[in-house]
């Protein structure tokens, strides 16, 4: 009996590993979420470049409602002038197929008045056709939930920026 148990635990040690890989590249912005208590929340201010409404700043904070082995959801409340939005979104763990991550290393940040030396990471999304949609680049620091920065950069089927977001983490609260 303890032989049996010893061969099941084997093969499940050697087999979630595969099945992870075989599903797909992580996500570091699930990663980064899911290394968190539900409740921390990090507070971003933020700019907005769009090609049909100009420009326009706004203060977002995102919380970690709910954490799953493949998925999280976090709440997102926008303020844009008097204008409030709440919503949630989901992060899957997994990374499409079509869908492109590149590591770009460690770059120093200034957020919330402080230097910190981030990872950073790139993460393309791509639509049916094979064309770029839009890209998320992360700064993640350890003790800052979510991201300490964010820059987005949205296109159109023709391939031309259409829209660029950043925003910068200015407080945060871990649980």
């Amino acid at each position: 009996m303890k032989f049996m148990r010893l061969i099941l635990i084997l093969v499940l040690t050697l087999a979630l590993p595969l099945a992870a890989s075989a599903a797909g590249t992580e996500d570091p912005y699930y990663r980064q979420w899911a290394s968190f208590k539900v409740g921390s929340s990090v507070s971003l201010d933020g700019t907005a470049t769009s090609s049909s409404s100009g420009n326009s700043s706004f203060k977002q904070t995102i919380t970690l409602k709910e954490v799953k082995s493949d998925y999280l959801m976090v709440g997102i409340s926008r303020v844009e002038g008097s204008k409030r939005t709440d919503k949630s979104k989901k992060v899957e763990r997994f990374l499409g197929k079509k869908d492109k991550l590149e590591d770009l290393g460690q770059e120093d940040i200034t957020a919330a008045g402080k230097k910190f030396k981030c990872h950073k990471y790139k993460l393309t999304y791509f639509d049916n056709d094979g064309k770029e949609m839009i890209s998320f680049t992360y700064w993640f620091y350890p003790d800052i939930p979510g991201a300490a920065k964010i820059h987005a950069q949205a296109k159109n089927p023709a391939g031309n920026t259409t829209d660029t977001v950043t925003q910068t983490a200015v407080s945060w609260q871990k649980k």
